[in-house]
C-alpha cells in the first residue's frame, strides 16, 4: 500500500475534524479555542490591519495611449 502523502494526510484530518462537528463551523473553531486555553501556551493575537492605500497596486504595466490611427 502506498503511504499518504502529506496533502491526503492533511485533507484527511481535516475531513475528519468536520467529520466530528457535523461540518459546523463555529464549533470547530469553539473546540480549537477550548484546546488553546487547556494547553497554556501563550498565544500571539495580532491587530487587525487596514488594507493599505499602496498607489501602485492594481496599476496598469503598461500605458494604455488613446493613439489616434488612420486608415489610408
Amino acid at each position: 500500500m502506498k503511504p499518504m502523502s502529506p496533502t491526503e494526510d492533511i485533507r484527511a484530518a481535516r475531513h475528519a475534524l468536520a467529520a466530528k462537528f457535523d461540518n459546523d463551523l463555529d464549533r470547530i473553531v469553539a473546540d480549537l479555542r477550548r484546546q488553546q486555553q487547556e494547553s497554556g501556551g501563550q498565544y500571539l493575537r495580532l491587530p487587525k490591519r487596514a488594507p493599505s492605500a499602496d498607489p501602485m497596486t492594481n496599476k496598469a504595466m503598461q500605458r494604455s495611449g488613446n493613439k489616434r490611427v488612420e486608415n489610408g
